[in-house]
């Protein structure tokens, strides 16, 4: 008995020796099946952490942008006010409605004038307000201060617009709530625009958060030099009220919930001047968590950033969404995995038979075997062969001088090559017109034949119709009885599709979905290029800030369809007018920029805006309607008005807008004027 299991135990052991090649394939190519896995979930993981860095960064950028257009609001106001010995009511009135606040400022509740009123001038004040004719015919014969009370100072809502709906407000002394106080008095000794804390407005039915930001006002005739000359000449403020939620889904509502989920706190003054006790909730998305950390990020997919709010700090905290999409370059990992364990085994299993059969052959050649058992041995073969030509994936031999042995039908059909062609010939007589392909492919197998195992890379191959497609290539070599390398065995796995959708995914991050014209990103970038360049050469380049004209009436009235489409023909005609070394970029809803490079002098950029205009007061025919569209064209240069991306773009946005002014339909160049009234009290 004990002989016997001795006898089993030796023959099994014989076998398993027998049969170590098969295992040593199996044992690279799961090795290497493993390696390409942890690589690809490594590039999927960095590609998602590269796309949500990009998506905050775009998402702070844009929420910084519209902020600033609120003080800009503010500044031109500021210069409203200085500019008229008395601002009258209606005129006020007429330079917000100017701005169309539905369509640019969507976020603004209300823009209001708040007037300093010392204790002893109450009464007269009142009664200015009263006798105040220039919109109302009967005055405000009932108006009064509010709460009523005598008080040292107040803080007076004098002007707001829009009137209907923030009715509430006028009269409204600010300085009413104690907690008001240190942020009003702090605009006042500043000098400069500030952030109010988050507050909810009375005037909003759904007490939503808000906040204002209040740009100071200062009697001319008075000096500002020192905090307590800015004291004594303090004559109010202007105020615009903005609606947080309202913010943050016109600008962030796309993608909130789908590229990432935010929660923003308020962490008070800049520069310790009244600091929050504690961060104050602002905003917080529907599927954001407002219970971890504000400091740091805890994962990749987080993102804490922070924003200065006119001289406060907010602090973003940005995460992936609860549920992930699932895109075709996310499922790349499991498809690598998949691949290499099927081929793995496909291959061991291959190996294995080869063995086996080799094994059967030895058995039938010492024991002199009858015709039948050749007969088997041929029908085993028949099986492994059959079983190579049924692998989907295309599969070949060559022996250790990189000569073709064989390929199965999936190989066939992938390079439209009969077999015939291939059997004998090295890579070098295959490409005798592509020797630097056939060098490449020559050298990985040397690579392979010099360190025998498994092998795994990536190359781009033509298929039966000459087209380019990505592949993985997984080899492995197989040895000689007498343990010498006789040649590989390998497969082909196509990815093309998974770097088509990577390739599609890094093209939709930096060009805008409806015209494919570059988006604010890559504008970003390529004017950071061309300003090194004119820097490094001495050169001059323009910047086109155009803004279509009334183009909302069109939208609203015809429809969205019309209006993309129209934006489309707006795009096409842009591009027309430029050379193919210009960049037209589209900035979101109406508003387009052109980036000239290679002027001689800044001058030249009015043919250019000169061509646009022409070119864009041509009828636009779409859907059966004769649509006309005029733009508004603000010009800013390189180096004469800004060395630097944000200041050309303030510059050349401050241009646009004083183009729109003056008439629209036009264009105009930056020139500092245009600021001075605004800047001279900062």
């Amino acid at each position: 008995m004990r002989a016997g299991g001795a006898s089993l135990l030796a023959n099994t052991m014989r076998r398993a020796i027998q049969m170590w090649p098969a295992y040593v394939v199996l044992a690279f190519g799961l090795a290497a099946t493993f390696v390409a896995w942890r690589y690809a979930g490594q590039q999927v993981g960095r590609d998602a952490e590269a796309k949500f860095r990009h998506e905050v960064a775009q998402a702070v950028d844009l929420l910084d942008r519209h902020v600033q257009d609120n003080v800009s609001l503010l500044i031109g106001l500021r210069g409203l006010y200085y500019a008229s010995d008395v601002l009258e009511r209606s005129e006020f009135r007429r330079y917000v409605a100017g701005f169309d606040m539905a369509r640019r400022y969507p976020s603004v509740r209300v823009v209001s004038l708040v007037r300093h009123v010392p204790g002893p001038e109450k009464a007269a004040f009142e009664a200015s307000v009263r006798r105040d004719r220039s919109v109302e015919p009967r005055g405000y014969p009932d108006f009064a201060i509010k709460p009523a009370g005598d008080r040292d100072e107040y803080m007076v809502v004098t002007y707001l617009e829009p009137f209907a709906g923030n009715e509430g407000g006028f009269g409204l002394d600010l300085l009413s709530e104690p907690g008001r106080r240190p942020t009003i008095e702090y605009t006042r000794d500043s000098g400069r625009v500030t952030a109010s804390e988050p507050l909810r407005l009375a005037a909003d039915p759904q007490r939503r958060v808000s906040f204002t930001l209040r740009m100071p006002l200062y009697r001319l005739d008075l000096p500002t030099g020192t905090v307590a000359q800015r004291r004594a000449a303090f004559a109010g403020f202007v105020l615009s009220a903005i609606q947080v939620e309202d913010l943050i889904r016109t600008y962030l509502g796309t993608r909130l919930g789908v590229e990432f989920d935010v929660v923003i706190h308020d962490l008070g003054l800049a520069g310790g001047a009244a600091p929050a006790a504690d961060p104050v909730l602002v905003y917080a998305s529907p599927g954001a968590s407002v219970h971890e950390g504000l400091d740091e990020a805890s994962s990749p997919l987080q993102r804490v950033a922070t924003l200065d709010v006119a001289g406060r700090t907010w602090r973003l905290r940005f995460s992936a969404p609860q549920v992930p999409s699932h895109g075709v370059g996310e499922e790349l990992p499991l498809v690598v995995l998949l691949g290499g364990l099927v081929t793995s085994g496909l291959l061991f299993w291959v190996m294995l038979a080869q063995l086996l059969a080799r094994r059967r052959a030895l058995q039938l050649a010492e024991s002199a075997t009858t015709l039948r058992a050749a007969e088997g041995l041929r029908d085993q073969l028949a099986f492994i062969q059959q079983l190579i030509e049924a692998v989907p994936q295309p599969i070949f031999f060559k022996d250790a001088q990189g000569r073709y042995l064989g390929v199965n039908r999936a190989w066939e059909q992938f390079f439209g090559i009969p077999r015939e062609k291939f059997i004998g010939k090295s890579v070098f007589e295959l490409y005798p017109n592509e020797p630097d392909l056939a060098r490449r492919h020559h050298a990985k197998d040397a690579e392979l034949f010099a360190s025998p195992g498994s092998q795994s890379y990536e190359a781009a191959i033509r298929d039966a119709q000459r087209k380019v497609r990505n592949t993985i290539y997984n080899k492995a070599t197989f040895n000689r009885s007498n343990g010498t390398v006789a040649g590989l065995i390998g497969t082909i796995t196509d990815i093309t599709e998974q770097r088509r959708v990577e390739e599609q995914v890094r093209h939709m991050a930096h060009h805008d979905a409806l015209t494919q014209l570059p988006n604010r990103l890559l504008l970003q970038d390529r004017m950071g290029q061309a300003i090194a360049k004119a820097k490094r050469n001495d050169e001059v380049l323009a910047l086109l800030f155009i803004d279509l004209d009334r183009f909302k009436v069109i939208n609203d009235s015809l429809g969205h369809a019309v209006g993309d489409r129209l934006l489309q023909e707006v795009a096409a005609r842009l591009r027309g007018c430029t050379r193919a070394a210009d960049t037209v970029a589209r900035m979101g809803g109406d508003e387009f920029v052109v980036l000239l490079g290679d002027l001689d002098r800044p001058e030249t950029a009015q043919h250019v805006a000169q061509k646009v205009l022409a070119s864009l007061s041509e009828p636009m025919v779409l859907d059966g309607h004769d649509l006309r569209v005029t733009p508004s064209i603000g010009i800013s240069a390189y180096p004469k008005d800004g060395e630097d991306v944000d200041t050309l773009m303030r510059n050349a946005d401050s241009a646009m807008y004083h183009a729109k002014h003056v008439g629209r339909n036009n264009f105009q160049f930056y020139t500092q004027a245009m600021n001075d009234a605004a800047q001279q009290r900062l």
